[in-house]
């Protein structure tokens, strides 16, 4: 299994009254400098490996079957969740002041940039609920920030995170095309510029609503270097064997809402 680094557990458990815990801005800088070093050695021993590093390559089931896969389970998915999509989107109306689908720009395959589709979890002023800097210097450094208890975060978008509803409305991205059932998550725009070698590496793939990191590190998932970890073995291995695991395994980690905020 990857090993998952505790480097922003302690991060996020600094002191800055006390001169022996790192301060947020060295701890960014540590924090960037050990995804790096942790990507190079990832890329150098899969590049030396005997199985030739595979990122890219193709074969019948990454350039043809995967796509209709996503075709027909997407849109079969879609239609089934259609009542929990509606109905989900009616309460996030009637629960804050706001729309209740939420849009944003993503990385997607070949570092296209795409739009992607999510019901609305946080206030409208979700900027004035927070400390604007800390977010700033996480995402200048291309860094997660998802604090447990977030301000930002409504009551009913809390329930839809730990469910996963707010992800629901993705499968329309599946079925256009963006996206797939299976893959790494879509990158942030700001983690582009921080992170070019990983952008570059995890858009190989067209990105997906779960895939490893999602399931195996649910209890971590505000661990960048367990996420960039995780895509970057998926990217390399993915098969269709890998892809139908993952999505069963999918399951029972949103019905346990297991690691979900």
């Amino acid at each position: 299994m990857i090993p998952i680094s505790t480097f922003d557990r302690n991060c996020h458990q600094s002191d800055p009254e006390n001169s022996e815990t790192p301060s947020n801005e060295i701890c960014l800088d540590k924090k960037k400098a050990d995804i790096q070093k942790k990507v190079d050695e990832y890329t150098k021993r899969a590049r030396q490996s005997d199985n030739s590093f595979k990122l890219g390559k193709n074969s019948i089931y990454r350039s043809f079957v995967k796509r209709m896969v996503d075709i027909l389970g997407g849109g079969i998915l879609l239609i089934l969740t259609s009542p929990i999509i509606f109905t989900a989107w009616l309460i996030v109306r009637g629960s804050s002041p706001g729309p209740g689908f939420f849009s944003q720009e993503r990385v997607g395959h070949r570092k296209k940039t795409i739009r992607v589709f999510k019901m609305r979890s946080m206030y409208i002023d979700h900027g004035d609920r927070v400390n604007l800097k800390e977010v700033e210097e996480h995402q200048a450094n291309g860094l997660l920030y998802k604090p447990k208890k977030d301000p930002r975060v409504t009551p009913f978008g809390q329930f839809i995170r730990k469910t996963s509803i707010d992800e629901l409305p993705q499968l329309w991205n599946v079925v256009k095309g963006d996206m797939s059932l299976v893959g790494p998550r879509p990158l942030m725009l700001h983690m582009v510029k921080p992170f070019p070698d990983i952008t570059t590496l995890r858009s190989l793939v067209k990105p997906g609503i779960t895939g490893e990191w999602q399931v195996n590190a649910r209890d971590d998932n505000t661990s960048i270097e367990s996420m960039i970890l995780y895509d970057l073995h998926y990217t390399e291995n993915y098969s269709f064997k890998m892809d139908v695991l993952l999505l069963f395994k999918t399951i029972p980690a949103v019905l346990k809402s297991r690691g979900a905020h």
